[in-house]
């Protein structure tokens, strides 16, 4: 094959053979300790050199082949594969004196990995043997040795391109140059040291009776082409494309490249350069760029097709130093290259980034949803122009209007495209599942559409879902939600005007537990924990009044244990609830259940998610307001004790997905737990996570006071004249619109 030209990759150049030195030319090597490597179950994983880290899991070290040899009078031998795992040892005395015989049964004999125990033995070891020799596939010039126990003198030598030997270094026992790496094995130590040299060479050799190899490597040469276009996996590809790459190398000549592309991949997978014609499409030999960037284009490519897959690879010739003349690179070596894959473009738009679920709560301050707005957004690639892009809502078009809803498309790069909706002036009428199909102009199937995301708003009227005051009945003055007392024993719960009571008398023989025939609770309508959609506030006003606080009493709890969707007696092993715990005040989600206050584990063992205060014997027989928020998915839960923050947490479940057909007031869910005593004034269940500000408001309002329209600024600060419990700009614009005015600063 004829070479028009060559081009040079990184520090090593073309030369005269009259100006360059040949081989034996005087050279200095060098060895240093080398202790700074990383073990992983007694395999070397990376080793720290001159400042760079080489990580073999990454290619990058090399391994060499090594040979031991022997000499038997003026013979010398290589102990042969075939020989070694046969334990035949070499005829004749050992030729080293005052050794042992040489090993047999090394496992990794040709030093080829990176294990530094192999069961407690060695790679390869020359005791007996006269010198061991590494060759590497390339030239180079670092070495890394590791070595059992650094207790060897001897000799280390390079090995040079022609074969001949450098000046031979010493290795001194229990001194430099072994380093201890302080790793184990068997019961001593590795030690490495590190071969450096100024010329490159082919590998070295070691002359020391008694030196057991562990690992002998090298850095790796780095020659690959690294594609820039197409990218790999690349989608809309056009029916005229231009390849480019770049070429990592070191110390290298780059002589050709082979360019191969087919739909085929078991084809591409096994390039033949030398039958260019069974290649479908092509199979081209692409010269380096004269140029000298490093970049290299080949554009002779045309007719890819729509919606088809193509498979792509570069091979790459260089050239090897010579081995009489490592200056003069004419030895040729194939590199195979990855395969790569692109596709045509495509006729169906692909939607990159889906819609997300929203959830529009009122604002925090008003209670209002006044000029409030949703937002969905879709991104999207394309390979040929837009046709349509049709927002819906339950799948029926939008009237895109300009005022309700507006529509803003960015598709100036349709590779990276998208388009986003805007609602404005919410309202529920509003709420719903949103989509958007894109079509593209295309004779055939063109259209994509996305996943539906919802839009759920809360009403100002849905602020407050549920609240039972316990003022002589069991009414949900708020959302219809009646209780109903379930006593057996008529004598355990009392209603009084103000509150309910729980744990009064007890017959003989009731142990108040939630196994009990005689169970007493009160239970309160099915499905209105899972109605909240996943954002909610439940607050409690209740006594502890059993002094001995047993732990994992509930005083709610909502839920289906066992899964099972029936009214049934809960089961131990899954619980909820809001509690008086004898040890902690708890907010926990475990299993199907919602939990504000509950011990133990979720499901399958995992932890609880858990917010604690305690312990509950600090609160006995005293009014306590518990307040539990839960913003989910994505938001937090938060657990207030009398209007104050103990801590927060993320839920690991949704309220929507609770089966919550037994939810109730004083009763556990574990059959093991007693039956809450104590006192219960007021319940309320809010459809909106509230902000630190209205719990607080909330609480001082107190379990009879106005349970929405609180104002939650407490203490109002000076010249907070927009009552947003904070000093910002909207203040300073009202007090220089009314500073003048009479009295204005004393209103503060």
């Amino acid at each position: 094959m004829e070479k028009l030209m060559k081009r040079k990759i990184g520090a090593a150049f073309l030369c005269f053979a009259m100006v360059c030195g040949l081989v034996g030319a005087v050279h200095a090597d060098t060895l240093t300790g080398l202790p700074d490597i990383t073990v992983a179950n007694n395999e070397i994983t990376e080793i720290m050199y001159n400042g760079t880290t080489y990580v073999v899991a990454n290619g990058d070290l090399a391994l060499g082949t090594t040979t031991r040899h022997y000499i038997i009078g003026i013979d010398e031998f290589v102990w042969s594969d075939e020989d070694a795992d046969n334990g035949i040892i070499p005829t004749g005395l050992p030729t080293v004196p005052d050794t042992s015989n040489p090993k047999t049964g090394d496992p990794g004999y040709k030093a080829d990995n990176f294990n530094l125990n192999n069961g407690g033995t060695n790679i390869s070891s020359i005791d007996g043997i006269d010198f061991q020799e590494t060759i590497f596939e390339f030239l180079t010039n670092t070495i890394f040795v590791f070595e059992r126990n650094g207790n060897d003198n001897g000799t280390v030598q390079a090995i040079l391109a022609d074969g001949s030997l450098g000046a031979p270094l010493t290795l001194t026992k229990g001194g430099a140059p072994y380093a201890s790496t302080g790793v184990n094995v068997g019961d001593q130590t590795a030690y490495g040291y590190v071969l450096t040299t100024d010329v490159r060479v082919q590998g070295l050799r070691i002359t020391a009776s008694g030196h057991d190899s562990l690992s002998i490597s090298t850095p790796a040469r780095r020659l690959w082409p690294v594609a820039i276009n197409p990218e790999p996996d690349g989608k809309n590809v056009g029916p005229d494309e231009t390849f480019e790459w770049t070429f990592v190398g070191d110390d290298i000549v780059v002589d050709s490249y082979f360019l191969y592309m087919d739909t085929n991949q078991s084809l591409i997978a096994e390039p033949n350069a030398l039958v260019a014609a069974q290649y479908d499409i092509f199979a081209r030999e692409v010269l380096p760029d004269p140029s000298g960037d490093g970049r290299y284009a080949f554009s002779d490519v045309s007719g890819i097709q729509e919606d088809t897959v193509y498979y792509w690879r570069l091979d790459t010739i260089v050239l090897g130093p010579n081995a009489v003349n490592p200056e003069v690179y004419d030895v040729s070596e194939l590199i195979e290259g990855l395969v790569w894959s692109f596709v045509g473009l495509s006729s169906i738009p692909e939607i990159t980034l889906q819609p997300v679920d929203l959830y529009i709560q009122p604002d925090p301050v008003t209670h209002t949803l006044d000029n409030m707005a949703a937002t969905f957004t879709v991104g999207f690639t394309a390979g040929k122009p837009l046709q349509s892009i049709v927002w819906m809502k339950d799948g029926s078009p939008l009237t895109i209007d300009g005022i309700k809803y507006v529509q803003a498309d960015d598709v100036a790069n349709l590779a990276d495209a998208s388009t986003v909706l805007t609602i404005n002036n919410l309202s529920a009428a509003d709420e719903g599942a949103y989509s958007v199909e894109i079509t593209l102009e295309t004779l055939g199937e063109g259209s994509a559409t996305s996943d539906e995301a919802t839009l759920s708003v809360v009403l100002d009227t849905d602020i407050l879902a549920h609240r039972w005051s316990f003022n002589g009945d069991l009414t949900d003055s708020v959302g219809g939600a009646d209780a109903v007392i379930v006593d057996p024993d008529n004598e355990n719960i009392v209603l009084t005007a103000d509150e309910v009571i729980f744990g009064g008398v007890l017959e003989a023989g009731d142990n108040e537990t939630s196994d009990d025939p005689n169970l007493h609770f009160v239970d309160l309508p099915n499905g209105i924990v899972s109605a909240l959609s996943d954002h909610a506030t439940f607050m409690m006003w209740y006594t502890i009044e059993d002094p001995a606080t047993p732990a994992n009493v509930r005083v709610f709890t909502a839920g289906d244990a066992d899964g099972s969707g029936t009214e049934a007696e809960w089961v131990d092993g899954a619980w909820t609830g809001m509690i008086g715990d004898g040890k902690w005040v708890e907010i926990v989600t475990r299993d199907n259940n919602l939990s504000f206050g509950s011990r133990g584990t979720g499901p399958s063992g995992a932890p609880a998610v858990a917010i604690n205060d305690g312990p509950a014997a600090d609160y006995l027989n005293q009014e306590v307001c518990m307040t539990g928020v839960w913003d989910g998915p994505n938001g937090q839960m938060a657990l207030y004790v009398d209007g104050v923050l103990i801590g927060t947490a993320t839920p690991n479940r949704k309220l929507s997905d609770l089966v919550d057909v037994n939810n109730w007031l004083g009763r556990s869910n574990s059959t093991a737990d007693k039956t809450f005593v104590g006192r219960i004034n007021e319940f309320r269940i809010y459809g909106i996570p509230m902000t630190a500000p209205w719990v607080k408001a909330l609480y001082k309002a107190g379990p009879n006071g106005e349970a929405v329209n609180v104002d939650p600024c407490h203490n109002p600060k000076a010249f907070d004249y927009d009552d947003d419990c904070a000093v910002g700009l909207g203040d300073l614009g009202i007090f220089a619109e009314h500073w003048l005015e009479c009295g204005f600063l004393s209103c503060q």
